[in-house]
């Protein structure tokens, strides 16, 4: 649907800017967004997931509104891979 953030919360989701289908997108939610261990362990396996099932997936994740946890976890699982 529509933007959850400040402060343009009628504008289009990047799901509806981007038109991806179900099977190309994928919302995790995390179990306590302030552990930096958890939230780059989630993040790395997600990453995985994700390279498994697609084939050379181009690979874009927005964390503009996580935590610092969130963002940092994301990062550093992010430099595992090319």
């Amino acid at each position: 649907g529509l933007v959850c953030g400040y402060p343009d919360k009628d504008k289009p989701s990047i799901v509806k800017q981007c038109n991806l289908f179900d099977n190309q997108y994928d919302v995790e939610e995390f179990r306590d967004i302030d552990n930096l261990d958890v939230c780059f362990s989630v993040s790395l396996e997600l990453i995985k997931k994700i390279n498994q099932k697609f084939n050379n997936p181009i690979i874009v994740c927005d964390y503009t509104a996580g935590t610092k946890s969130m963002s940092a976890g994301l990062v550093l699982a992010s430099i595992h891979f090319e």
